[in-house]
């Protein structure tokens, strides 16, 4: 067996190398052709030569017989004989994965074998029968490390299958469809989530460690596996069964507990970073991204039939956790500060997904409460706004985060309508504006003008997809807070601090530029026209320094006073049912201060008049 494991390294090594050399003898250009062109003999059989390494073993008796190998694999209950048994199979597991992973030609041949898919399974149901072993016999502990290996190289082959939709879902995870052979059930994948917490206080620390890579391997199998298919999101997540239920907690956890080793992992110098990258903290951070956008994938599945679950899971935690502070909106809330940490790419990378992943989750807010997406906003839309204003957030997390404010302030007509097009009686439209406004509100009270600078520094951008996003938040910021009789009269005071931004010139740039008059171009049009164009002085801009105060040198928004929302603002902290409070005291803004404003005199005028 040893000489056959360090052959299958061999191939595996070769595999990423360059092509081999043609069949035949180099020729002699100049003797054939004056161009370098090779002689008519040569041209077909230099255009069958293999491309790659990978191209050569897929088409040669290699395939066939690391397939073979996965055969000699033990049954779960027997006793391992041989730790060289498991390093083979787990070192050819290892090539497969590699063949499977460089074309498309290559993983349909591997599919085509009919015992590969079932061989694998039978590698993973070893592991798991291991993890739930909880009397581990001294000749087993010999053979943990390859076994761990052999798992994590499974998932990732299987990872590897499933690239693209070459694999179907029904062949891995055990659904409807009959197979004559066992497969994966969800009560396994939940198992594999979070075995690193469930082996912690028995495991050396070698070993916590593989498990945490078989869980962000985990991650990545059902990411690929979720990505566009409503129906394995429907069947792994259905709150219907005991395993839908599981499966979202246990991803749940695993994202609660990356993204405190992310936030870890980067806030360590980096004298001690580069001597953790083996340690455990280390590889719980490697979930961080395969949880979020796997999360992304059922939040958008089923038109967000999900997202309550997500929002609402119980997370696995010890008990000394604060389940509180493991929910999916605290977990993203911690990461997205990631964006704008300095750190390098990785952590705005990180921060990105986090930020796509909350867009996802608020695509409902606004319904009232207790809905799980509106309270969550509480906690992700302060953040979101936050990372989209601050200086050191780079251009794809900041158009990412943009994106993820706007599905949480938007409120689509889907909302209200079931799936069948009749109207929901559960909802009720005035309610949904009213903290549809509310939001808005809470977008701008931190920080108005940065936010305003901001979302219109944004239009300007090559990037089509950051401008529309920014177009969009500021159409509803004009209207949806303009829009009743009652606030419409205040709206001058936005109007000024767009103008001041120079709205009114990336807007006329939009339509300069759009010559086809597209949405984004009749957008910004009529903003000018409704909002912009030959705007009379009424005494707007008066009302509004007269609404603005100055509180340690920042300017303080005060959102305008209506009928349901109120005086001060909207208040994210109330512990209350609903999202605003009846009785506030009013604030009183102190009197705008500037020239022929507030009757300011002069230090030199004063000095006169004093002497």
């Amino acid at each position: 067996h040893s000489m056959k494991i360090q052959a299958v390294i061999a191939i595996t090594q070769l595999a990423s190398t360059e092509p081999p050399p043609p069949p035949l003898s180099s020729f002699d250009q100049e003797e054939y052709s004056p161009y370098g062109h090779p002689p008519p003999s040569l041209a077909s059989t230099l255009a069958s030569a293999p491309t790659s390494w990978c191209h050569l073993f897929v088409n040669s008796n290699v395939l066939p017989t690391l397939i073979q190998h996965l055969s000699i694999i033990p049954d779960a209950s027997a006793p391992v004989s041989s730790n060289l048994d498991i390093d083979l199979v787990e070192k050819c597991v290892w090539a497969i994965g590699n063949l499977a992973g460089d074309s498309e030609m290559a993983r349909q041949s591997i599919i085509q074998s009919p015992v590969t898919v079932p061989k694998l399974i039978s590698c993973l149901f070893l592991g798991i029968a291991y993890a739930t072993n909880s009397k581990i016999s001294p000749e087993r502990v010999a053979a943990i490390p390859s076994i761990l290996n052999l798992i994590r190289n499974t998932v990732w082959t299987m990872t590897n299958l499933v690239r693209e939709g070459s694999l179907p879902s029904w062949m891995l995870i055990e659904m409807q469809n009959p197979m004559n052979y066992s497969r994966v059930n969800r009560q396994q994948l939940s198992l594999l989530l979070s075995c690193p917490e469930r082996l912690a206080d028995n495991s050396a620390g070698s070993t916590v460690s593989s498990w945490y890579d078989i869980a962000a391997e985990t991650c990545w199998l059902l990411f690929f596996l979720t990505s566009g298919d409503d129906a394995i999101v429907q069947f792994l997540c259905s709150t219907e069964s005991t395993g839908g239920k599981e499966i979202i907690s246990s991803i749940v956890t695993r994202l609660a507990i990356s993204a405190d080793a992310t936030i870890q992992r980067f806030d360590n110098t980096a004298s001690t970073f580069g001597a953790a990258r083996e340690s455990a903290a280390y590889k719980a951070s490697l979930s961080c991204i395969p949880c979020c956008r796997l999360l992304r994938n059922i939040a958008i599945a089923s038109s967000g039939k999900f997202v309550p679950s997500i929002l609402c899971a119980e997370t696995n935690t010890r008990p000394n956790d604060n389940p509180l502070s493991c929910s999916v909106e605290h977990s993203l809330a911690k990461l997205l500060p990631l964006g704008f940490s300095g750190a390098g790419n990785e952590p705005s990378t990180i921060a990105s997904e986090a930020a796509s992943t909350a867009g996802a989750c608020l695509f409902d807010a606004g319904l009232s409460l207790p809905h799980p997406s509106t309270n969550a906003s509480r906690t992700l839309l302060p953040a979101l706004v936050q990372a989209m204003v601050h200086p050191l957030s780079k251009f794809d997390f900041r158009r990412e985060v943009t994106w993820a404010i706007w599905n949480a302030v938007n409120v689509p007509e889907d909302l209200f309508r079931n799936e069948d097009g009749t109207w929901r009686q559960d909802v009720n439209r005035g309610d949904v504006l009213m903290i549809q406004k509310d939001l808005l509100v809470e977008l701008l009270k931190a920080n108005p003008n940065e936010t305003i600078r901001v979302l219109t520094a944004s239009l300007s951008s090559v990037d089509s997809d950051a401008a529309q996003a920014s177009l969009l938040l500021i159409n509803a910021i004009l209207r949806k807070l303009g829009s009743d009789a009652k606030i419409s009269g205040q709206i001058g005071r936005l109007t000024i601090l767009f103008e001041e931004a120079g709205l009114v010139e990336a807007l006329n740039i939009i339509c300069d530029l759009d010559t086809e008059e597209g949405e984004m171009a009749e957008m910004a049009a009529e903003l000018i026209d409704e909002f912009f164009d030959e705007r009379e002085d009424d005494g707007d801009e008066d009302d509004f320094m007269a609404h603005a105060g100055v509180s340690d040198g920042q300017f303080q928004f005060q959102a305008p006073t209506v009928e349901g929302i109120p005086k001060g603002g909207f208040n994210f902290g109330d512990p209350s049912p609903m999202f605003h409070q009846q009785q506030h005291q009013q604030i009183q803004s102190p009197m705008g201060r500037g020239r022929g404003r507030g009757q300011v005199v002069p230090a030199w005028m004063q000095r006169q008049q004093e002497l």
